[in-house]
């Protein structure tokens, strides 16, 4: 894949983060830098079930918008 395929993709990704509720887009963030849930949870002030909720709302959200750039890219 080339440097500029990486880049877009890297810009389009972190857009579809933006468009997350706020707290789910913080806990994709913070698993990106390889958190914990439960480091995860602690830092916001969270229960660690809610780590999850969030997390499965933004996979959720982030699988349809890579199922896209799949098609696009192949």
């Amino acid at each position: 894949m080339s440097e500029a395929v990486v880049v877009e993709t890297t810009v389009i990704i972190e857009n579809a983060i933006k468009e997350l509720p706020d707290k789910a887009a913080q806990v994709i963030r913070l698993s990106i830098k390889d958190y914990t849930n439960d480091e995860i949870a602690k830092k916001l002030s969270i229960s660690v079930n809610t780590v999850k909720d969030h997390k499965k709302v933004a996979y959720r959200k982030l699988r349809n918008l890579l199922g896209f750039l799949r098609q696009v890219l192949l």
